[in-house]
C-alpha cells in the first residue's frame, strides 16, 4: 500500500502492533502533498509522508472574525477551468479524527484558479479571482485584500427577501458573455446560465421553485465576479 501511495514513514513507529482508531490527513511539511497520521494507544502513533504531488494545488487558511476564529462551518468553492471543487471547514470527522484545518484543493494540471468563493456564516460572500496554482493563501473574514473589486460596476438583486422572480440590475450596460449562477448555503451550484448579449441594464431570475433558504447569486463578467446573498422565503 505504501508503494502504491508513494509514501514512507516520516517518523519511526513507537511500539509495534495494535489498530489505529484516530486518523488525520494534512500537509504537515507544506509541500502540497497530503500526508497521513494514524494514532492508536500510547504505544502506536505513526506519520506517513506523501512524497509525490505531481499536479497543482491550493492550500487555503481561513481566519474568522464575525464567524468563529477557525472558520468552522464555512464553505469554499474553487473553480479552475472546468474543475469545480467545494469543501467545508469541519471540526472533526468521525470518532477521534481531526484533519488539518487549512483546506487543501487538488487542481490537476490547471496553473491558474479562476476564482475562489468563500461563503462565510455571518458575513457576505468573499470572491477572489485569478490566483496562481501552488499557492498558500490566508483570507481573513471581511478583509478586502486580494479580492477583485470593480467600482465601475453596480450589481444589485431585488426584491430581497423574495418568494419568486427577482430583478438583477447592473451598471453600466452593454455587457456580453455574462455568466449567471446560483449556489446554495453549502456552496453547491443549483442553477447556471450564460447570457450572450445584454442590451439593457437588468435581467430576471425565477426562484419560485427553490426551497426556502439563503442563496448566493453570482454574476461573472469577464474576469470579474460579483455576488450577493438572496433569501428565498
Amino acid at each position: 500500500m505504501m508503494d502504491e501511495l508513494n509514501i514512507r514513514d516520516a517518523h519511526p513507529t513507537v511500539g509495534i502492533g495494535g489498530d489505529y482508531f484516530g486518523t488525520s490527513w494534512g500537509d504537515y511539511n507544506n509541500d502540497g502533498a497530503i500526508d497521513f497520521f494514524g494514532s492508536g494507544h500510547w504505544s502506536l502513533q505513526k506519520l506517513y509522508e506523501n512524497q509525490q504531488c505531481p499536479n497543482n494545488f491550493l492550500v487555503l487558511t481561513l481566519v474568522g472574525t464575525e464567524t468563529n476564529k477557525d472558520a468552522i462551518g464555512v464553505t469554499v468553492k474553487v473553480v479552475a477551468d472546468d474543475l469545480e471543487i467545494t469543501q467545508t471547514v469541519i471540526a472533526g470527522d468521525g470518532g477521534n479524527n481531526f484533519n488539518n484545518l487549512p483546506l487543501e484543493f487538488g487542481l490537476d494540471q490547471n496553473s491558474t484558479i479562476d476564482y475562489i468563493e468563500i461563503h462565510w456564516i455571518n458575513s457576505p460572500t468573499q470572491t477572489i479571482t485569478n490566483i496562481a496554482a501552488n499557492s498558500f493563501l490566508t483570507v481573513v473574514e471581511g478583509d478586502p485584500v486580494g479580492i477583485n473589486v470593480n467600482n465601475k460596476v453596480t450589481f444589485k438583486c431585488y426584491p430581497n427577501p423574495t418568494s419568486g422572480v427577482i430583478d438583477i440590475h447592473y451598471l453600466p450596460t452593454g455587457f456580453t458573455n455574462l455568466k449567471l449562477s446560483v449556489t446554495d448555503i453549502f456552496g453547491r451550484t443549483v442553477f447556471q446560465t450564460k447570457i450572450q448579449d445584454l442590451s439593457g441594464s437588468s435581467t430576471t431570475l425565477d426562484l419560485s421553485d427553490f426551497r426556502t433558504g439563503v442563496y448566493t447569486i453570482q454574476v461573472m463578467i469577464g474576469n470579474d465576479v460579483y455576488s450577493e446573498k438572496v433569501i428565498v422565503k
